[in-house]
C-alpha cells in the first residue's frame, strides 16, 4: 500500500467515526439543553429580559441580582412564580448588547420551559443553515468548493465539542454566527434592499461584538459602507431604547456594558491568547503578544488591505475568503470569550479542508505527507472531547484542549498570512483550489 493510499484510507476511516460522534455530541446537547437546569446561558438572557420589560436596566440587574417581580404571567404556558426559575442558582452577567436583549423580551411571551425549546430550536437552524451559507461564501470569493462540502463542514460543527456546549448552555454564539453569514450574503449584495436588511442582521448580530466584528472587517474591506452604518445604526438605537425602557441615560447602559464585560474577563477558561493556558497565567506576556501580533499582522498584510480596499465592490476574489477566515480566527485569539464561541473559527477550517483535499490529489512526497499530517491534526483538534474525559484523564484536560486549539489557530494564521502575502490583485483571479496553500 502506498502512503497516499494509507492516507486516504485512514482520512475516510476517521470521517465514518467522526459522523457516529456528531450525532451522538448533537443528541447530548439537545438533551442537555431541555433537561432540567438545562440552557444556563440563555436562562440568563431569558431573566435579563424579563428586567427589560420590568423597566429595569438588565446588565447591571443580573449584576447586582435585582429581583424579578412574580408571578409573571405569560401569553403561552403557565405563570412563573419563581425567578430564577429552580434548579437555577445567581445568574452570570448579561453577555450581549442591547438589540439581541430588545429581540429576547419577544421570549418572555411564553413561560421558561417553551422559551428554552424554541431557543434550543433555532440553535438547530443555525447548525443546519451556517454549513451551507459558509460554503456559498467560500464559493463566491473563488474556492473550488462542492456541494458535499456543505455536508463535511457540517458534520465536522456537529462533532466539535465547542458546538455541543454552545447548544447545551442555551448560548447565542452559533445563531449570531448564523445572522453574520447571513448579513454577508445579504450585504454583499447590489441589490439595495437586500444590503438594507443584511446591515440590520449584522446589527443584530455584533450583540456579541468580540469575535463577530470579523464580518464587519470584512464588509468594511469590500467597501459596503452603507451596510457598517446601517449596523452601527441598530446598536445605537437599540441602546436609545434600552435606555428610554430602563429610564436610564445611554452613558449609563454604555458603562454597564463595560463592567459586564470585565466581569466576564476574570472567567477561566479563556480562549484569547491573552489569558491562553499556553501562556502558565502570564496576563503581561500575553497582552504584549496580542499587540505584537496585532502589529505584525497590519504589517505583513498591509500592501493586500490596501488594494483590497481600492477594488470595486462587485470585484471577487480568493483573497477575501482567506481574508475572511484569518479576520475570524484572529479575533478569536485578541478578544475575550469563551470556549463555545470556537464555532467562529469555522472559516479557517474550510480553508484547511480545501488544503487538505487539495494534497490529497497531488504525488506523494516527505513534503506532502508532513503537510497532510499537520493540516490532519489540525482539523481534528477540535474535535476532541471536552471535559467529559476530566474525569478519566487529569483536572487540567480543558485547558489543555482550549491550548491545542490556540495553537492550531496560531498555525493556521501563519498559513493564510503567508498565502495572503502572495495573491496579487492587480486583476480579478480565477476560482482557486488552494493549491498555493
Amino acid at each position: 500500500m502506498t502512503m497516499l493510499k494509507f492516507w486516504r484510507y485512514a482520512i475516510y476511516a476517521t470521517a465514518l467515526m467522526i459522523v457516529g460522534y456528531a450525532i451522538v455530541s448533537i443528541v447530548d446537547a439537545v438533551m442537555t439543553a431541555l433537561k432540567y437546569g438545562g440552557s444556563i446561558d440563555f436562562h440568563s438572557y431569558w431573566v435579563g429580559a424579563l428586567l427589560l420589560t420590568q423597566y429595569v436596566e438588565p446588565w447591571g440587574g443580573t449584576l447586582d441580582l435585582h429581583p424579578v417581580a412574580v408571578p409573571i404571567s405569560h401569553l403561552i404556558g403557565p405563570d412563573t412564580h419563581e425567578v430564577p426559575v429552580p434548579p437555577f442558582g445567581p445568574l452570570t452577567p448579561l453577555g450581549l448588547t442591547a438589540p439581541l436583549a430588545i429581540v429576547i423580551t419577544a421570549f418572555t411571551a411564553v413561560s421558561w420551559d417553551i422559551a428554552k425549546t424554541v431557543w434550543l430550536g433555532l440553535n438547530l437552524v443555525s447548525l443546519i443553515t451556517v454549513p451551507v451559507l459558509i460554503i456559498r461564501i467560500a464559493a463566491r470569493y473563488g474556492f473550488l468548493v462542492r456541494a458535499i462540502d456543505a455536508w463535511v463542514i457540517g458534520v465536522l460543527l456537529a462533532a466539535m465539542a465547542f458546538t455541543r456546549l454552545a447548544i447545551g448552555h442555551g448560548q447565542s454564539t452559533l445563531i449570531l454566527l448564523w445572522l453574520s453569514l447571513i448579513a454577508i450574503v445579504l450585504g454583499d449584495s447590489s441589490s439595495r434592499w437586500q444590503r438594507v436588511f443584511g446591515g440590520v442582521l449584522l446589527g443584530i448580530a455584533l450583540s456579541k461584538p468580540t469575535v463577530l466584528v470579523a464580518a464587519s472587517v470584512f464588509l468594511l474591506l469590500r467597501r459596503r459602507f452603507d451596510v457598517i452604518v446601517i449596523a452601527s445604526a441598530v446598536q445605537l438605537i437599540g441602546l436609545m431604547i434600552v435606555a428610554w425602557m430602563s429610564s436610564e441615560t445611554p452613558v449609563t447602559i454604555v458603562s454597564q456594558y463595560w463592567r459586564m464585560l470585565r466581569v466576564h474577563s476574570n472567567t477561566e477558561n479563556q480562549m484569547n491568547l491573552a489569558q491562553s493556558p499556553i501562556l502558565y497565567g502570564m496576563d503581561r506576556l500575553g497582552t504584549l503578544s496580542v499587540i505584537a501580533g496585532t502589529a505584525l499582522v497590519i504589517y505583513a498584510l498591509r500592501h493586500q488591505l490596501t488594494i483590497r480596499m481600492h477594488q470595486r465592490p462587485d470585484q471577487n476574489n480568493s483573497f477575501d475568503f482567506t481574508l475572511y477566515a484569518l479576520l475570524s480566527a484572529f479575533m478569536l485569539l485578541v478578544t475575550y470569550h469563551w470556549t463555545y464561541d470556537a464555532v467562529h473559527s469555522l472559516p479557517i477550517f474550510v480553508v484547511a479542508l480545501v488544503w487538505l483535499r487539495n494534497l490529497m490529489t497531488q504525488p506523494i512526497s516527505i513534503s506532502i505527507s508532513w503537510r497532510l499530517g499537520v493540516t490532519v491534526a489540525c482539523v481534528m483538534v477540535p474535535l476532541l472531547p471536552g471535559n467529559v474525559l476530566t474525569p478519566y484523564l487529569f483536572p487540567q484536560w480543558t485547558e489543555v484542549q482550549i491550548a491545542l486549539h490556540t495553537i492550531v489557530l496560531l498555525t493556521l494564521m501563519v498559513f493564510l498570512i503567508v498565502q495572503l502575502r502572495k495573491c496579487s490583485l492587480a486583476y480579478p483571479s480565477t476560482p482557486t483550489s488552494a493549491s498555493h496553500m
